[in-house]
């Protein structure tokens, strides 16, 4: 696979690539990947995430599923004490308000009183924004809770409470990247770069 010379290429970082077998097409949001393969024609198209980009303009690309980009991702700061569930809260707010995500994410402040840490920061996002998540905590230097959960166990201690959150809302963000319309994404496919 040829990728099209990029101009910027740091731009690139996190967004999509497809290989469609007889050209590349690079800089899809990962909501126009799960539009483009939900069409036939484009079902088995390999897709992957531009990882990193390196000083040089050389792309690190990470195969990816397509199944992988839809659904929600939980992540949860666990703690004993309810004064330190609330303060991690507000710390979240306050790094978010002073470094704004790369994208949306719903904290919420959840009591989890059958759990052995029986309080709680939620965050919840799009599976494929995992790595954006990750990434903005490591650098913002958040570490919050006693234990940290994420995957299908955080996934299933959300699920399973019925209380409402004590406080929630989204977190300041700043989509770098906006996807377009399903119309504007197949009337596109020839193109080697999408933005």
């Amino acid at each position: 696979m040829n990728l099209p010379p990029l101009r910027n290429p740091e731009r690139y970082a996190g967004l999509y690539v497809v290989d469609f077998g007889d050209h590349a097409a690079v800089g899809y949001t990962a909501d126009e990947i799960a539009m483009l393969t939900a069409e036939a024609p484009y079902r088995d198209v390999t897709v992957y995430r531009i990882h990193r980009v390196d000083p040089e303009g050389r792309v690190e690309l990470a195969g990816v599923q397509t199944a992988e980009l839809a659904g929600q991702e939980v992540m949860l700061f666990l703690t004993g004490d309810s004064l330190a569930a609330g303060r991690d809260f507000r710390t979240l707010r306050t790094l978010a308000a002073d470094h704004p995500l790369p994208c949306p994410v719903r904290a919420e402040l959840i009591d989890l009183p059958e759990s052995g840490y029986p309080h709680a920061v939620c965050l919840l996002y799009l599976r494929s924004a995992s790595t954006m998540v990750s990434g903005w905590l490591t650098e913002v230097a958040f570490a919050g809770g006693e234990q940290v959960l994420g995957g299908g166990e955080a996934l299933a201690i959300r699920g399973s409470t019925e209380r409402e959150p004590v406080a929630a809302g989204v977190l300041p963000h700043r989509a770098v990247h906006v996807s377009r319309t399903q119309e504007e994404v197949l009337s596109a496919v020839d193109r080697p770069l999408q933005r």
